[in-house]
Formats: structure tokens, sequence, C-alpha cells
């Protein structure tokens, strides 16, 4: 009984893991992105840029991410949860390019 349990709880929590939350925006410079995360990984493009990151599992609000591009470029990413749904992101490139990012429903 208590392996079943155990079984349930770790199929349970990997669900967890497979969803992905959509996110999209519009940078400083008029390229429209759009992409999704999950638990493991995130992953948006815009143009021909591919960016990725690995997000950190702060438990706040507010968290910072950071990502880097296959153009060389790489920047950061300050998410505010406004639900459990979803919320608003605030991105910066390191060449000082911004953008503003919605994710979730």
């Amino acid at each position: 009984m208590k392996h079943i349990i155990v079984f349930l709880i770790m199929v349970s929590l990997s669900a967890c893991a497979s969803v992905s939350i959509p996110t999209a925006g519009v940078t400083s410079d008029g390229v429209r992105w759009s992409g999704y995360f999950d638990m493991s990984e995130f992953i948006f493009s815009g143009g021909t840029v591919i960016c990725k990151g690995k997000p950190t599992m702060g438990l706040g609000k507010v968290n910072t991410h950071y990502f880097t591009c296959d153009n060389g470029n790489s920047g950061s990413v300050v998410t505010t949860r406004q639900s459990m749904t979803g919320g608003m992101a605030k991105l910066t490139f390191d060449d000082g390019i911004t953008g503003d990012f919605m994710f979730g429903t």
C-alpha cells in the first residue's frame, strides 16, 4: 500500500512538470515574441531568434530568470504572478532592448 501511494504521488508531480504555460509580448524594437514555459525550461522566439532559459523556482510573487539566445544575446526576465494562472513579465536583453510580456490565462 505504501508503495502505491508513493507511485501515485510521483505520477501526480510529474504531470505538474509537463504543463506548458504560453507567453507572448513585444520588445522595444517592435519584434513580436511568443513561447512557453514549464517547470524545467522556458523558450521564446521572435523573428529568427530563439531564446531559452531555466526558471528559478522561487515561491514569491516576483522572480528573476536568466536566458541566452541563439544569436549570442542574453538577458533576464522578471515575472510577476498576478493570479495562480498568469501574470506579467518584464524582459531585458543585455543590449538594452526591453519587452513587456503576459503569460498564462
